[in-house]
């Protein structure tokens, strides 16, 4: 974890060292050398008390720094701190917490006396299997980022701890470690993803999973790079591209607004019903983690639960402490015995709290068995959308989630809106779907925006494509996987010309295609 205050200490010794490093400086800021042992490698020295023997460990800590220097500076094209820029070493000081070094280091980056940033690590914790000293050695390359937008504080904070975090997760992919914070997502969804202790609401409690919300938010930057494919360049590139955007806004202009509108409202079902490339156990540790250091009187993970039943015909609106916040969502449960028809209706305002304006999507979870199928609610336009489910029996959890996804990235400003659930007791037995389909688009002739239903039996990979009348492909709306279930894609004016078309489904050897015309 970050230290947030400079550390004051007085530079006692410096000496000239070179080790294939020209006229590059040992710098030993809290003791002499002649208290220390040192060993350095590429950029980096790691020092220690001579009272212990710690060159096994200073080897390991400085293999697994240079691997993450490869992987930063080669792979995903950050830069070197500003040490070596200035002469000195990238000092890491291996510690018992009540040696010659300042009491009370844990494992964490600082910056000493001269303005250089530095790391502490823990004996125990300084070998290339430990995920942490992952987290930490990428906040060595985080460290030299040039925009300001992505600055240690506020709105921006959550990004510095949840990349660190999805580095080390991609280093340690069997790992639990790094996701076990996903529970300070999934019991307080209503909070927004940029979320930290800097830019908390004055009313809001101060916690231990409200203050680790900014590192569980590595699962959504996991889940857009391992699961859909976004590029890693996209997530790292904003620390070097100048910008003063904040990290969510930067995501949202490179990886394209509509895009990454999906992909969040895709990311919050998945909260929902599981992430399959999580290790196993990790749920669980999860939510025991909630439990050892959590405030469980300030967990709110379902707004309302309903059994075997809807709102009565009524618009219901969350609670205060559960209305969502920008880029945030909320959950509700159906607990459900019966076969029925679920009606869900979406009505959101069109302003938040603040004035900006209001986007929402929704999502259905399913969960049977050990099965989970996830459904797009029909959205008429930003805020308003609706979606009905044929339930069986064997449905034992249903879950609607709205997903408030508004232009607004700054601020904790709440976000309304209403939802009803209808439902209506089906009897006898009913035809099942055995097959993948491909609906009528609507509206049919367009002049704004149009939609185009499908519905999967199995999760699979899908490509739409829109071709003129020649058979030349104009658009691939979508290429990439889906999971089974009701799905719908839109294509704007503006896309394509007026004229008629044909749009084409394919997923395994199902092929449909449909035409639609263009006003």
């Amino acid at each position: 974890m970050e230290k947030k205050a400079r550390l004051l200490f007085v530079l006692l010794m410096c000496t000239i060292f070179a080790l294939g490093q020209d006229d590059l400086q040992l710098n030993s800021v809290f003791s002499t050398v002649d208290n220390c042992g040192y060993k350095t490698k590429g950029i980096f020295v790691a020092w220690w008390d001579k009272a212990y023997d710690y060159a096994d460990e200073a080897e390991e800590l400085l293999l697994t720094l240079v691997d993450c220097q490869n992987d930063c500076l080669n792979t995903y094209q950050m830069r070197n701190p500003p040490n070596p820029l200035d002469g000195y070493y990238y000092n890491v000081y291996i510690h018992n917490g009540h040696d010659l070094f300042p009491d009370g280091w844990a494992m964490g980056q600082g910056t000493d006396s001269n303005g250089y940033p530095y790391l502490t690590i823990p004996i125990g914790y300084a070998n290339r299997n430990n995920a942490g000293l992952q987290h930490e050695g990428f906040h060595i390359f985080q460290y030299n980022a040039n925009s300001p937008g992505y600055a240690y504080s506020g709105d921006s904070q959550w990004y510095i701890e949840a990349t660190a975090n999805w580095y080390a997760a991609l280093k340690h992919p069997g790992s639990k470690d790094e996701y076990v914070t996903a529970s300070c997502i999934t019991f307080n969804p209503q909070v927004p993803m940029w979320y930290t202790y800097n830019n908390r609401e004055a009313q809001d409690q101060a916690n231990w999973q409200r203050f680790c919300h900014q590192y569980g938010m590595n699962i959504m930057i996991n889940y857009l790079t391992d699961v859909r494919g976004v590029s890693p360049e996209i997530i790292v590139g904003g620390f070097f591209a100048e910008t003063n955007d904040l990290p969510q806004e930067y995501l949202y202009k490179e990886i394209g607004a509509d895009t990454f509108s999906e992909l969040f409202a895709d990311y919050a079902a998945h909260n929902v019903g599981g992430f399959e490339h999580f290790p196993v156990g990790t749920e669980a540790r999860s939510y025991q983690e909630l439990k050892n250091y959590g405030d469980l009187n300030d967990v709110h993970p379902i707004v309302k639960t309903f059994t075997n039943e809807g709102s009565n015909g009524e618009w219901i609106s969350p609670e205060n402490d559960f209305v969502t916040r920008a880029w945030a969502y909320n959950v509700y449960k159906i607990e459900n015995s019966q076969r029925a028809d679920y009606t869900f209706d979406l009505k959101g305002d069109s302003h938040g709290r603040d004035g900006d304006l209001a986007s929402f999507k929704g999502r259905i979870v399913v969960k049977k068995d050990n099965s989970v199928s996830y459904y797009d609610m029909d959205m008429l336009n930003l805020t308003d959308g609706s979606f009905t489910y044929k339930a069986n029996p064997d449905d034992e959890e249903v879950y609607l989630v709205i997903i408030s996804t508004p232009v607004s990235f700054r601020g904790n400003q709440k976000f309304f809106y209403q939802v009803k659930i209808d439902y209506s007791v089906k009897t006898g037995i009913e035809t099942v779907h055995n097959k993948n389909t491909l609906g009528e688009n609507y509206p049919n002739p367009f002049d704004s925006i149009t939609s185009i239903p499908y519905e999967l039996i199995l999760n699979g990979e899908v490509t739409i494509t829109i071709t003129d009348m020649a058979g030349r492909q104009i658009i691939k709306l979508y290429e990439g996987e889906k999971p089974a279930g009701r799905h719908t894609a839109y294509i704007k004016v503006g896309q394509i010309r007026t004229g008629t078309y044909y749009y084409t489904l394919e997923t395994g050897n199902y092929i449909e295609t449909k035409t639609m015309s263009v006003k």
